[in-house]
């Protein structure tokens, strides 16, 4: 009867301490997270679309040269 261990102890393991520190580093809730995703994919889209647009405007000018 004296091996037996309580179900909730007080004491942590160091794996569920580190568990603890991670979840505690992460403080961003999910749909916060998941905004900042997009704004960063739509912003990356759009400066990819911004780089290549001088492209078409030289390629559109030299359409129309005589």
């Amino acid at each position: 009867a004296d091996c037996v261990q309580p179900a909730h102890s007080d004491e942590m393991t160091p794996d569920q301490s580190s568990d603890i520190n991670t979840n505690q580093a992460s403080t961003l809730a999910w749909g916060t997270r998941m905004k900042g995703f997009i704004i960063c994919f739509v912003l990356g889209v759009f400066c990819s679309i911004l780089h290549h647009v001088p492209d078409w405007s030289v390629s559109a000018a030299d359409d129309h040269v005589c």
